[in-house]
């Protein structure tokens, strides 16, 4: 159980995986076993009858670790099921033909939605209440084709007198394999950003181990592990092993000082070495250039006039992925 503050994400660090076939005590599902899930977590088997010989789904790895003994393996594989229905409580969606699917696990139970052309994995969610700073998690990938992991998050309320259901906050972040390096643990952070004042009475958290999955993507995989919240005044620091990759650009990229003199100084995540940092001054014409070097980088900017300028920074696709502006002072 990954503790974090006043409120805990059960079984964030998947040491417990509870249910499964072939079970060698009861209760307890052999690592791999087709339904074995998390403790506290939802695993699309809990809705599709699948066969029980394709691990398509969640396993239990005991082999690729952040920390602990297990850590949660999604694999993009193949069933031969004529249909994705045979589903729980009366639900069916026809999918004719063979089904390719991501990897997913969810916090609290799993829902699906969708039509006769998408089916959709959702998080039901689970009773929650307390309002975290930030999101923290660790995932590697070993995928042969590109692919992109996703996952999405929402703290909800329900409201009794209006009669429905409140979103207290939500993000919705790919992670492609741009820029990953596989088999790396990277530790990923996000900045829970509030739509509106309150405390929650549910979490909904769903990752993906890939987007749509297609033959080519077979085989490929990504692993979760010690999922927790971060509260004000925490650490959230990582270890020796990891990246820190933080997924809110807020976090990420920081340009000081404002307003500046003689030197700029740019902190950012240490897999942002070589993008590229551009000034422009209000007539926007360019005004500087340069490359990050590492997790801090220096420019002087002694023989720029003073001003508003505006900076960008752009991936090494040249991408741009943020921007601000800053004044000079020489």
């Amino acid at each position: 159980m990954a503790v974090m503050g006043q409120d805990t994400i059960m079984g964030g660090g998947f040491e417990i995986w509870r249910g499964g076939y072939f079970s060698p005590h009861p209760g307890e599902g052999c690592c791999g076993s087709a339904l074995a899930k998390p403790l506290g977590w939802g695993i699309p088997e809990q809705l599709m009858a699948m066969p029980t010989n394709q691990f398509v789904f969640p396993e239990r790895d005991s082999t690729y670790i952040h920390s602990g003994y297990l850590s949660a393996k999604l694999l993009t594989n193949i069933t031969t099921k004529d249909s994705a229905g045979d589903v729980a409580d009366g639900l069916a969606v026809l999918v004719p033909g063979n089904v390719y699917c991501a990897g997913i696990i969810g916090y609290g139970a799993l829902g699906i939605m969708g039509d006769l052309y998408q089916t959709i994995a959702v998080s039901t969610g689970s009773p929650f209440a307390d309002t975290p700073q930030v999101l923290s998690f660790y995932m590697m990938m070993n995928h042969g084709a590109l692919d992109t992991a996703l996952y999405a998050y929402a703290f909800t309320r329900w409201d009794s007198v209006n009669q429905k259901e409140d979103t207290l906050a939500y993000n919705r972040v790919d992670i492609p394999d741009d820029n990953v390096t596989m088999l790396q643990w990277y530790h990923y952070k996000d900045t829970i950003h509030y739509l509106m004042p309150g405390l929650p009475d549910t979490l909904h958290l769903i990752f993906y181990g890939g987007r749509n999955g297609d033959s080519a993507k077979i085989g490929n995989t990504t692993w979760i592990d010690d999922v927790s919240f971060y509260y004000p005044g925490q650490d959230t620091g990582s270890n020796n092993n990891t990246v820190i990759v933080h997924l809110s650009m807020d976090d990420a990229v920081s340009v000081y000082p404002n307003p500046a003199s003689s030197m700029l100084y740019v902190r950012a995540d240490q897999y942002m070495k070589g993008y590229a940092i551009e000034l422009y001054d209000i007539t926007g014409r360019k005004a500087m250039n340069g490359t990050l070097t590492g997790m801090l980088s220096s420019y002087s900017i002694s023989s720029l006039s003073d001003g508003i300028y505006l900076y960008r920074l752009l991936d090494r696709n040249n991408k741009q992925v943020s921007s601000g502006k800053i004044s000079i002072a020489n």
